[in-house]
């Protein structure tokens, strides 16, 4: 073995850092203990999803019902020359698809009132933390 090989020394020091360096760190290990301000951001999702879901549940329906009678009724037109049945179906689906829109905003706006002082409470909540 070589002799200079046996008097090396292995030094170790830590130091923190900048204060940048110090902020980043603590800012990690506080994340681990903020556990509240995700549930409340989850939260504020969930609900926010919740309010959307419902409407797009019956615009889909009605444009889909709507596209469905409509195409039955041009059937009826074309293939089984039921004239006079077939132009009701076709007009009950393209009211249907016009209806679609309108009750989408109905519905979302119904929806929205119904959770609107919860999610306003906890935004605030999240931006008044945030500020901090």
């Amino acid at each position: 073995m070589n002799v200079q090989q046996e008097n090396q020394e292995f030094h170790f020091s830590y130091s923190a850092g900048q204060n940048s360096e110090i902020r980043q760190e603590v800012e990690r290990i506080r994340s681990g203990y903020a556990e509240d301000e995700k549930d409340k951001l989850k939260r504020v999702r969930q609900l926010d999803n919740k309010t959307k879901q419902p409407a797009l549940v019956f615009a889909l329906l009605f444009g889909i019902g709507g596209m469905l009678l409509l195409g039955g009724g041009m059937s009826m037109v074309m293939v089984w020359k039921h004239m006079a049945s077939g132009i009701a179906v076709g007009v009950a689906g393209c009211l249907l698809m016009a209806a679609a829109y309108p009750g989408h905003q109905y519905v979302l706006k119904k929806e929205k009132e119904k959770y609107k002082d919860e999610i306003l409470r906890l935004c605030d909540e999240l931006l008044q933390e945030r500020d901090l």
